[in-house]
């Protein structure tokens, strides 16, 4: 009965800091900020706010940067539409704080050029062109000294977008806490919480066209919660995406199949994830698999690394 009003008192405190948060802004700058980089947090639905404890949480979570231990390196790539992705993130502990590095980049060569012509109609001026978006991320996490394995934490961000002749920069921050919900009566299976405030401060990005037009990237409010069951063999993780003009709910588990080797689902915007793990002691590979974002038929695959020592 205890444990059952302990899960209560968990998703009641997610409720409650959903409703707190209020309306945020929105923008349109910076949609690499948004992606699932990591085949771990695709194959979550992208909830991971409150557990990621690794390398990407200086782009998940940066508040997750305190749990990381040893000095670890990650690495993401995948495909999709021509467009391809990569991810690397590095993190360690010095003295206590938890610190992080990153960088995400997509990236479409070869676009078709086409002109409006006279009848209206597109047409190929048999020129290609190339579109690229960059972020660089630094991160760092402390405990709070005050609360009980509370931890907070901060990234700075600068992102970069090229295409065709012009281009635009602009640079960003984001925060993130993290802590655990007291299991009196089983301490071993405490949940955890999480938020991230995504463009805390917003990223405008001003081109370098005649107009000089800026863009600037909207503000996300991420409040998260993930819940042991089995002894710590499954975890369940839900977080709200909360937005100006639309909120997003997204869930995901994840079952340890064996010591070593872990099965993940998530849901995100409508559409499923499913992916795996192998971990090991310095070494872990994922892999994930999801529906399309544009078209249910169209699959997308990631796979990520991670090494530690």
């Amino acid at each position: 009965m205890k444990y059952k009003m302990y899960r209560y008192t968990a998703i009641g405190i997610l409720t409650w800091i959903a409703t707190a948060t209020g309306a945020v802004a929105a923008g349109d700058a910076g949609d690499i900020l948004y992606l699932s980089v990591d085949a771990k947090a695709a194959a979550l639905g992208k909830s991971v706010v409150s557990s990621v404890e690794d390398s990407t949480s200086v782009f998940w979570n940066p508040a997750g940067l305190g749990a990381v231990k040893r000095q670890e390196v990650s690495t993401s790539i995948y495909q999709y539409l021509g467009w391809n992705f990569q991810a690397l993130f590095l993190a360690g502990n010095w003295q206590g704080i938890g610190l992080g590095m990153g960088y995400v980049a997509s990236s479409i060569d070869g676009i078709q050029e086409s002109v409006i012509g006279g009848n209206g109609r597109g047409l190929d001026t048999g020129k290609s062109f190339d579109e690229t978006q960059r972020v660089w991320l630094a991160g760092a996490s402390v405990l709070v000294p005050w609360v009980d394995k509370m931890r907070v934490g901060t990234t700075i961000k600068y992102i970069t977008h090229s295409l065709y002749n012009y281009a635009a920069a602009g640079w960003g921050m984001d925060v993130g806490l993290q802590g655990e919900i007291p299991n009196n009566e089983e301490p071993e299976n405490a949940a955890k919480w999480g938020v991230q405030v995504l463009n805390a401060i917003r990223p405008t990005m001003e081109w370098n066209t005649l107009s000089k037009t800026k863009e600037t990237a909207q503000m996300v409010i991420r409040p998260g919660i993930s819940i042991p069951f089995l002894k710590r063999s499954l975890w369940l993780h839900t977080q709200l995406d909360l937005q100006s003009k639309t909120n997003e709910l997204q869930f995901g588990g994840d079952y340890w199949i064996t010591p070593s080797m872990i099965f993940r689902a998530g849901y995100a915007n409508r559409h499923i994830a499913f992916g795996t793990g192998l971990c090991f002691k310095d070494f872990s590979m994922d892999f994930s698999w999801e529906e399309s974002g544009l078209d249910a038929a169209m699959e997308l695959y990631k796979l990520s690394m991670r090494y530690c020592w």
